[in-house]
């Protein structure tokens, strides 16, 4: 990774040949944080590839001045570009093209410049170019894959990679680089074996050891996963991504123990997706509540929230005040389901507002005594299996919008059944974007559900899958009342499940708001589902009026929504069955 920019420097490169001196500017911002977070590997940079003979013309730099031949001159810019003086670096190469307008490694170093400043297709056409004059640089070949991959084009990416390991078998990132892609692409075994490469040429290299532990994790090969972690965790006992992944595969394998121990380490691991907001209050530990103040406080998704919700009534009958602190569209469902406690909505972008005083927004609140995340109250609360309740709702909606829905859905005297077929697209983070794709379905492909008979079909879609809806065909429109522009929040949409019979969503925010307020619902479930639906099991400790339906192997959904056509047509006749006799 290139470091922070240096103090500037001038160097104002003037070739020898006439004609030459002027200077040329190719402004480029800085560039952002890059796809794929971490994961993902910036060009590195090392002087003097092989490029073939001196350069035909010296090249002079002033202030300070030395005489350089193209090679020398392109090795500065390289310590240019490590340095973050990408202001020079173009200068060189610029003048450097002037002489050479095919010089591969000048056209290579202009393409980092532009991949780093975001510009993927400007990246793209110079590497591409510098490729055709110098086919047998593996450097080139491992940029290449970079730029590709920023442009989510894995297949390509992925060929690349495999160009550059062929000509440098030893190369330092491009094994590990290769195996990113091949797992990303769920393809386990090419993961596998370039991360064994990786380790191969650098045993003592943690990244291909953790990339390992990670893809043996994907590909559910719990056991050999729990072996290449131990291994992980012997090479860095202290390093916190290793600890981060850890808890996902001992939570997964039913070990609350230690995987809530393991889970605390996503406020210091890159690779975590949670706000760790730094308020000045003592973290609690466990300590006695009577007569204390707590402050609750959400840290990731809605869905992990309503989850860790399960816990607060615990927390509130022990305590003499809590404050819940949450995502803005949940104040009003945690308002009617806690009024013992005092429910604030907290913007993400207003970390600082717990340390301004006085906190007009909180009320008075003479002491605050603790705080605790969400996600580490099940340290605290549940260690074992029977720790979780076995309870039959824990959020309650707001009796005057369940009795709107009510008015609303009257004419619908059949089976009623919620639908919710695709999770948040994230297209800010595309780590999650990733996530949402593989456990989302369209619309279309739930239509096998749509010809059971006596079902009345109701979409609780938000998101741009709402839209299917409408471009839907019109059987299919007919087949579905389309809710969505009634649910502000999720006290609307609490209160539209509660006048449904069952819902049938895929792993969302949906799931645990159903299953939250006591409601059947039936969770489809991709192949590698979250680590809190477990393995082989339908049934989840978190909601006890969960079913869940898997897909059999990687990407079935035919399968899943198979078994929950079959399962629907069966509880529909129960349920006629079962309104005759009581009437």
């Amino acid at each position: 990774m290139y470091g922070m920019r240096a103090a500037k420097r001038k160097y104002d490169i003037v070739l020898s040949r006439a004609g030459l001196g002027r200077r040329r500017r190719f402004y480029c911002p800085p560039a952002g944080r890059r796809a794929g977070g971490a994961r993902a590997r910036i060009i590195p940079m090392t002087p003097n590839s092989a490029l073939g003979p001196a350069a035909v013309a010296p090249v002079t730099a002033v202030a300070p001045a030395q005489t350089l031949s193209i090679p020398q001159a392109l090795d500065l810019a390289v310590t240019h570009l490590n340095a973050g003086r990408r202001g020079e670096v173009e200068n060189i190469c610029l003048k450097v093209l002037d002489v050479e307008p095919d010089n591969a490694q000048a056209l290579h170093l202009v393409a980092v410049l532009a991949h780093l400043a975001g510009k993927q297709g400007i990246a793209l056409a110079l590497i591409e170019k510098a490729l055709r004059i110098a086919p047998g640089d593996a450097q080139f070949h491992y940029n290449h894959g970079v730029v590709l991959g920023s442009l989510r084009r894995p297949e390509a990416a992925l060929a690349a990679y495999r160009q550059a390991v062929a000509l440098d078998p030893r190369h330092p990132n491009a094994w590990a680089n290769l195996g990113n892609i091949a797992l990303d692409l769920d393809r386990f075994d090419e993961a596998l074996d370039a991360y064994a490469r990786a380790l191969g040429n650098n045993p003592h290299d943690l990244n291909p050891a953790l990339a390992s532990a990670i893809a043996l994790f994907a590909a559910r090969r719990l056991d050999a996963s729990a072996a290449a972690f131990a291994r992980a965790l012997q090479m860095a006992p202290q390093e916190p991504r290793v600890h981060w992944e850890h808890a996902h595969l001992c939570l997964l394998r039913g070990d609350f123990a230690q995987g809530w121990e393991e889970y605390e380490s996503r406020f210091v691991s890159p690779q975590s997706n949670v706000w760790n907001y730094p308020y000045p209050y003592p973290r609690w530990t466990g300590e006695p509540l009577a007569g204390k103040t707590i402050v609750l406080h959400g840290e990731q998704g809605l869905g992990d929230e309503i989850m860790f919700a399960s816990i607060y009534a615990e927390v509130i009958a022990e305590a003499a005040q809590v404050i819940i602190c949450c995502q803005p569209h949940l104040a009003p469902l945690f308002r009617d389901s806690f009024p013992a406690a005092q429910v604030v909505p907290q913007l993400r972008n207003d970390a600082d507002a717990w340390t301004r005083r006085p906190v007009d927004w909180v009320g008075d609140v003479p002491r605050i005594h603790y705080q605790i995340p969400f996600g580490s109250l099940a340290r605290l609360r549940r260690r074992t299996r029977a720790e979780f309740p076995a309870h039959t709702g824990y959020l309650r909606a707001d009796p005057a919008r369940v009795a709107a829905w009510q008015e609303k859905l009257a004419p619908l005297t059949g089976y009623r059944v919620g639908l919710c077929w695709a999770a948040n697209p994230a297209i800010e983070d595309p780590m999650a974007a990733r996530r949402s794709r593989k456990k989302s379905l369209t619309l279309q492909q739930l239509e096998p559900l749509l010809d059971v008979e006596g079902v009345n079909f109701i979409s609780l879609q938000t998101w741009e899958a709402a839209a299917q809806v409408a471009a839907a065909s019109p059987a299919t429109r007919a087949r579905i009342l389309d809710a969505s522009a009634g649910l502000k929040d999720f006290a609307d949409t609490a209160a539209l499940i509660m006048n449904l019979d069952l819902v049938i969503t895929v792993d969302t925010s949906v799931a645990h708001l159903a299953g939250a307020l006591g409601k059947p619902v039936w969770i489809l479930l991709p192949w590698q589902a979250d680590w809190r639906w477990h393995v082989d099991t339908d049934e989840s400790e978190w909601y006890p009026s969960a079913r869940l339906l898997r897909q059999p192997q990687l990407s079935d959904w035919a399968s899943v929504i198979g078994q929950a056509r079959a399962a629907l047509a069966a509880a529909v006749p129960q349920k006629t069955a079962t309104a005759a006799s009581a009437a």
